[in-house]
């Protein structure tokens, strides 16, 4: 009789343990998708103000020369160094070139693999004329730009 009372008193049922793992891992997994976000999010800022400088040097570029730059950017391209060496370490983006939208210009970034799950490869484009950011990725256009 005395073994019996010290048995029930020894620790957690293994029924309860599984359920404390279950829940466990249910809240491992939403906190892995938000760090994936928030990780994400901070690449595509500097994809973002990146871009935003690139549209400074094109503002002087026209003020200078009296057009856009249209084009790869190197070096040379504008008054200060924009290329797209920011990216290298990072080895996430890819840079087109700066293309002619009407009487303006735009370019754009595409994310190189390996792709986040959260969000796949997605293109990040910048119009000059109407100064705004937009994504391939509707998913993308929600979380990661902020207008």
């Amino acid at each position: 009789m005395k073994h019996a009372s010290l048995r029930s008193n020894a620790g957690f049922s293994l029924v309860e343990l599984i359920v404390a793992m279950a829940i466990i891992g249910i809240l491992a997994a939403f906190a892995t998708v938000q760090y994936f976000k928030l990780t994400e999010r901070s690449v595509t800022t500097e994809a973002l103000e990146w871009m935003h400088s690139v549209s400074g040097a094109q503002d002087r570029h026209r003020a200078r020369y009296g057009v856009f730059h249209i084009g790869a950017i190197t070096n040379n391209t504008f008054d200060v160094g924009l290329t797209h060496a920011v990216f290298s370490p990072l080895n996430r983006f890819t840079v087109g070139p700066v293309v002619a939208v009407g009487s303006s210009w735009g370019i754009s970034v595409f994310r190189s693999p390996p792709c986040p799950f959260v969000y796949g490869c997605y293109t990040l484009t910048y119009n000059g004329l109407s100064r705004k950011f937009t994504c391939s990725n509707s998913a993308c256009t929600q979380d990661l730009i902020q207008q």
